[in-house]
């Protein structure tokens, strides 16, 4: 989705010369957040690198021994995780489709909606284990675009950058910048789930005997926040309709690139002719 057009209209050059200079760091990040569909494509990755950290490497599990009673006797985690995978493998043989029949934005926000209701199933289904397998499929099922094909809308947001101010983002420092600060930001949360149920008081040697705050803390984790993601998801491709805006940006970037090869090739030759024509005249 947009690749083609988005190498055709990259122009590191012309950005270097455009935003060169004293404080060119500075106009690059005005640019970059002068434009709305790009700070909300910022946003939507920042919710989503903040969402990944959160849920930490053991909250799943944690999750099957403390609330579904995994052990290896009935093989209860082994169920679960093949459960998890198979909405990920099957994806991909309809969610390419999907977004290009109704749009990455609206398929996306429609998946959205569908793991927000697993997870309220998952809440619901409490320790009962089948219903759980069922809503954390359901889950999975809700988030294959984030997966899968997201990366393309957002990155489309970089076409609205140069759209307006005649800036290719990709490779700049200023990116650069605010890949580390949005990095370093998101990773502060990557220690939050352990933390919490270290204070919650969590003792692996107690199997499913552990505190009812250990549990309310799992559950926070695996469905609060997830739930709270997907509805940030919603709201911000709500606004996010760059898909219909593309056309016209690509073609304006096109335009341009073209008059400006003209324009180069014109010099080129003027510049070969005069060299001609002194030689010429010292003959």
């Amino acid at each position: 989705f947009y690749t083609k057009e988005r190498v055709t209209l990259e122009n590191v050059e012309g950005t270097e010369n455009a935003l060169s200079g004293k404080g060119h760091i500075r106009k690059q990040l005005k640019c970059l957040f002068s434009s709305r569909y790009w700070v909300m494509a910022f946003l939507f990755l920042l919710a989503q690198n903040v969402s990944g950290n959160l849920a930490g490497y053991n909250l799943s599990t944690n999750f099957c021994t403390v609330i579904l009673g995994a052990t290896i006797e009935n093989n209860y985690n082994l169920i679960y995780t093949i459960a998890s995978g198979i909405p990920l493998g099957l994806g991909i043989l309809f969610i390419y489709p999907l977004c290009k029949k109704y749009t990455i934005r609206k398929t996306t926000m429609v998946f959205a909606l569908i793991s927000i209701a697993g997870n309220a199933l998952g809440l619901i289904a409490g320790t009962n284990f089948w219903p759980v397998v069922v809503s954390n499929f359901i889950c999975n099922i809700g988030n294959l675009p984030i997966v899968y094909i997201i990366g393309s809308l957002t990155a489309s947001a970089n076409d609205d950058v140069e759209y307006q101010f005649d800036f290719r983002p990709e490779g700049t420092v200023a990116v650069a910048i605010v890949n580390i600060l949005m990095t370093v930001f998101s990773g502060t949360f990557a220690g939050v789930y352990e933390t919490g149920l270290s204070v919650a008081g969590y003792n692996a040697d107690l199997g499913t005997a552990q505190s009812g705050n250990v549990i309310t803390w799992i559950y926070i984790i695996k469905y609060i926040a997830p739930i709270i993601t997907c509805a940030l998801y919603f709201v911000i491709l709500y606004f996010l309709d760059l898909e219909k805006h593309l056309p016209k940006m690509q073609e304006e970037i096109q335009m341009r690139h073209r008059n400006q090869s003209k324009t180069e090739i014109k010099g080129v030759s003027d510049g070969f002719n005069e060299v001609l024509g002194g030689k010429d005249e010292s003959l």
